[in-house]
């Protein structure tokens, strides 16, 4: 595929156990994550992580990767640390849901606002914690846009382009809200992730 990155064509899916219980958990500060065996799909994430380079794509609660980043600090797993890149997607916002006053009172992240705010605070005072926050971008021209606003075609053996492209509609077009996140990772289109400053 074009561009910079290598996109999976494949999208395995692991159920979240985070949500096994029926309830889904939510980010304890108390807690220190060392042992999360419990926890496999974050576990298994941070044992690849460990040897892989990984984009974090988020658009939904920040839970399970403010519970890796955790994990990874308490273990001391530096090399993990670095492989890990959090693309975040309107978990804060100083416009439309969020105000210069309460930029955290977005929908992203109102459902587990500890871990918001727990990976905000890491990413600012650690510079082994990478993550960007786009804001509410794709909310402007990518989700009402025209057809065109599709992700191109040679990402189509991506499944995760597939997704973005034929799994959610607003008002009768693609929404692109959360493909923002995906957006910002492919080579020439104008927007990139060096357009964004992270931590």
């Amino acid at each position: 595929i074009e561009g910079l990155h290598n996109y999976q064509d494949s999208l395995p899916v692991f159920w979240s156990s985070l949500t096994s219980s029926g309830k889904p958990i939510q980010f304890d500060n108390n807690d220190d994550y060392k042992n999360i065996q419990h926890l496999t799909s974050i576990q298994k994430l941070a044992d690849y992580a460990t040897e892989n380079f990984v984009y974090i794509l988020s658009w939904g609660p920040m839970t399970e990767a403010a519970i890796l980043v955790k994990h990874l600090i308490t273990t001391d797993n530096r090399r993990a640390l670095q492989n890990i890149h959090i693309i975040s997607h309107w978990t804060m916002s100083f416009i439309a849901q969020g105000t210069p006053d309460a930029p955290y009172k977005v929908a992203n992240c109102t459902d587990d606002l500890p871990a918001c705010h727990y990976l905000h605070q890491q990413a600012a005072i650690r510079h082994d914690v990478k993550l960007t926050e786009l804001g509410s971008i794709g909310q402007s021209g990518l989700v009402n846009g025209s057809i065109k606003n599709l992700l191109p075609e040679h990402l189509e053996n991506s499944q995760l382009a597939q997704i973005f492209n034929r799994a959610k509609f607003y008002y009768g077009k693609p929404d692109q809200s959360d493909a923002a996140t995906m957006w910002v990772l492919i080579d020439g289109l104008n927007i990139g992730l060096n357009d964004f400053q992270h931590n």
